[in-house]
């Protein structure tokens, strides 16, 4: 027959794991999944509607699931300006952060960021949350590797640190939202805003949470947070 297990043991088990679960995840503000920046190259900005944005109907492209190259979203405009220039030396360093991570650690972190939020605090810094992130595959083409490719390369998901933030600091819920993002995911930066829309009214006990519609792409690392998902759904079994 199973062991019983003692529920002294157990409350134990479960404690510790607690604490190991708040030790493992950082909220504080060096994380960029809490508290993201914008960077002179670590970060490209593909915000449509802002100076030297890409073109909107590739980046709709893109979130549908189609490969875009890096020429097609900066197209260059102007003779002054040179979006695509910019675009590919941040792309380079960002690409290259991502490839050492995965080389080194093992742990994909090239991601697309889709909404950033933000909300009142007692103190510190407020948050700059990304909301929505999707992984990215980049690979060089053309001649000499001038240009890249860029695809969506899995499924859409909650940024990990937010929804933490939200379930253990705030008790807020975040199950629903999660699964509308991983199961129901827009295709395009319309549909990603209205989604923010939704997720805005849902976790309106936030003081003064406003969410920026934009979308970076960046270098974001939680390679502890399936760690940290597995000391609090198996504490029993732990035990």
């Amino acid at each position: 027959m199973p062991e019983t297990i003692p529920t002294d043991r157990i409350e134990a088990v479960c404690a510790a794991a607690e604490r190991w679960r708040e030790q493992l995840v950082d909220t504080s503000g060096r994380n960029r999944l809490r508290n993201y920046r914008d960077l002179k190259t670590g970060t490209l900005d593909l915000t449509p509607d802002n100076d030297n944005g890409p073109d909107g109907l590739m980046l709709d492209q893109l979130l549908a699931g189609r490969t875009v190259s890096l020429g097609a979203l900066f197209p260059t405009l102007t003779d002054d300006t040179d979006a695509f220039d910019d675009a590919r030396r941040r792309l380079v360093a960002i690409h290259r952060k991502a490839r050492e991570n995965l080389e080194e650690k093992g742990i994909a972190t090239l991601f697309a960021a889709v909404g950033l939020a933000t909300w009142k605090v007692e103190a510190g810094t407020a948050p700059h949350a990304p909301v929505i992130l999707l992984p990215l595959e980049v690979e060089a083409t053309g001649a000499a590797a001038r240009d890249f490719g860029i695809a969506v390369s899995g499924d859409a998901h909650l940024n990990p640190v937010l929804a933490h933030i939200l379930r253990a600091e705030h008790d807020i819920a975040t199950d629903a939202a999660e699964e509308e993002v991983a199961e129901a995911p827009p295709e395009s930066l319309a549909g990603f805003r209205a989604l923010l829309d939704r997720l805005a009214e849902a976790w309106d006990a936030l003081p003064d949470l406003a969410i920026e519609p934009r979308a970076v792409a960046a270098v974001f690392s939680y390679a502890t947070m399936p760690l940290v998902s597995d000391l609090a759904e198996n504490g029993e079994e732990f035990a």
